[in-house]
């Protein structure tokens, strides 16, 4: 006679199943086993990856185009094999080779990186000279944090409008006037209104701007309460206004 508490315990069959389960996903190697194998496959690769990166950022090396351009070739081929080994570990497992979507785009990469040490360039991954890039003036830049510093100061809690939040801003740094603070967030920014700013360069800024608002909007989302909310949003606005 079987106890009711015996259909709560995973039958043979079912137990099979859950370990055919894991040899389809990882092989015979559960998945404890494949993560320990890729993380001591990735240590090598990811040292001589943070070692170029590291030389190559070094502000007191000797730069010229020629040491410039093995500084970088040092780091693709470091990359190259940081991602050589992940895609070989994913090729391996059962489950992803069934994923070409997946695997395909990894593999693309890898080539495409490893053609460029046989002297192929890569135009999908520069700039093509005859369109145009537009970057920000000098003065729209310096706009750009402040106008983000607004949108963030009208998120706080006791924030009501434009004006209150111009006016926080102010109490926190000396800006220009009230007016010319408004005047930029309408120019960058539009006020809000998304893919109205004829402008390239002022859609560049807006978008800075959005981005800048979104991220924050992401790290609110762990606050307890509006005044962990408001503590997080004005530490923000200090690091946006140089504070």
């Amino acid at each position: 006679m079987t106890s009711p508490d015996d259909d709560e315990l995973a039958s043979e069959e079912g137990l099979e199943e859950i370990a055919d389960a894991f040899v389809f996903a990882f092989g015979l190697a559960g998945p404890l086993d494949w993560v320990a194998e890729l993380n001591q496959r990735l240590i090598a690769p990811a040292g001589r990856l943070a070692n170029s990166r590291a030389a190559y950022d070094d502000p007191t090396r000797d730069s010229t185009d020629e040491i410039d351009a093995e500084s970088k070739a040092k780091i693709r081929i470091a990359v190259n094999d940081y991602l050589s080994e992940i895609f070989q570990m994913l090729h391996a497992m059962p489950l992803f080779q069934q994923q070409p979507q997946i695997l395909e785009p990894l593999k693309f990469v890898i080539t495409e990186i490893a053609s460029v040490e046989k002297g192929r360039t890569l135009h999908w991954l520069q700039a093509d000279p005859s369109k145009q890039h537009y970057t920000l003036s000098t003065k729209e830049a310096e706009w750009v944090p402040i106008i983000a510093a607004l949108q963030l100061a009208l998120l706080l809690s006791k924030i009501n409008g434009e004006d209150p939040a111009v006016k926080h801003l102010k109490g926190k740094k000396a800006l220009p006037s009230v007016t010319t603070i408004k005047e930029w967030h309408a120019k960058l920014f539009n006020k809000g209104k998304s893919g109205s700013l004829p402008d390239p360069s002022k859609k560049i800024a807006a978008e800075s701007i959005r981005s800048i608002v979104s991220e924050m909007r992401a790290v609110l989302l762990v606050a307890q309460g509006p005044e962990a909310r408001d503590r997080l949003l004005n530490r923000r606005i200090d690091d946006l206004l140089s504070l």
